[in-house]
């Protein structure tokens, strides 16, 4: 861009990614932080015991939400091997997925 600096807000980065509700005036929700996601896993009915989010592992996950996990985290970290606790981000995808929330990743 010619050497130029160009700073924007928010909004701006969500227009040029074309990031939007399906539905005009349907608003985004803040994706969940640790403490609801830890009981979100406990309520799926996760057999183990959990205090903190390292401590969840795909594996154990009840199904389908085992698979979906596997599939989150082999798409998003390109690995086939390696992946077998949950990160807090693809935690939330699968949160998403349960309540069917538009989410603002982005943000």
């Amino acid at each position: 861009m010619n050497k130029k600096s160009y700073s924007f807000d928010m909004e701006t980065f969500k227009n040029m990614l074309l990031i939007c509700p399906k539905l005009p005036g349907q608003k985004f929700v803040d994706p969940p932080f640790e403490e609801e996601i830890l009981t979100f896993i406990r309520e799926l009915g996760y057999p183990g015991n959990i205090k903190l989010l390292y401590d969840v592992k795909v594996d154990t996950l009840p199904q389908p939400w085992r698979t979906f996990g596997t599939i989150i985290n082999k798409c998003l970290s390109g690995k086939v091997t390696g992946i077998g606790t949950l990160r807090l981000s693809r935690a939330q995808i699968l949160w998403r997925l349960y309540h069917q929330e538009k989410v603002d990743y982005v943000y």
